[in-house]
């Protein structure tokens, strides 16, 4: 595969800089919905080109910004962020990231976390479910429907 020459991935915050952005090396990525609709065009937020796809990935925390709290440098991780999780580093907002234990692979971590952002405000926000509210869920074969079948059943 062809490297981008022109795509940067940044560098880590620095003290001050008000966000904290962590380097991941991608070790494995999904590819979902939202990535189809960056390579047609076709999402509400378009990012500028050139635009490497890929929202949701698992690997290694390589470089953790200033601020990164519990993120050790080589630690497990997944991540969801908007573009460039297909390349072999992204940097990606440390709020969206998740530390993953060994028995998790990388290639089920990718996953996790789109699945459930997509199911919470289905439930909480669409539905208004409640402590105790009974539901029916019909056709959770998918990422999405077992994320939502999980936290309905407490």
């Amino acid at each position: 595969m062809a490297r981008r020459k022109n795509c940067d991935a940044g560098r880590p915050s620095a003290a001050g800089s008000g966000q904290v952005r962590v380097r991941v090396r991608v070790r494995a990525a999904s590819v979902g919905g939202m990535d189809r609709l960056t390579t047609r065009g076709r999402r509400q937020f378009r990012p500028p080109l050139p635009c490497l796809p890929g929202a949701d990935a698992a690997g290694e925390n390589e470089a953790p910004g200033e601020g990164a709290e519990g993120l050790e440098p080589g630690g497990r991780v997944c991540c969801s962020g908007w573009r460039g999780a297909l390349a072999e580093r992204t940097m990606i907002d440390a709020h969206r990231m998740a530390t993953l234990p060994d028995a998790v692979e990388n290639g089920v971590a990718s996953m996790i976390l789109r699945n459930g952002l997509a199911a919470r405000p289905a439930l909480a926000d669409r539905a208004a479910l409640q402590p105790g509210t009974a539901m029916s869920v019909t056709g959770a074969a998918g990422g999405v429907g077992m994320a939502r079948s999980t936290p309905a059943a407490r």
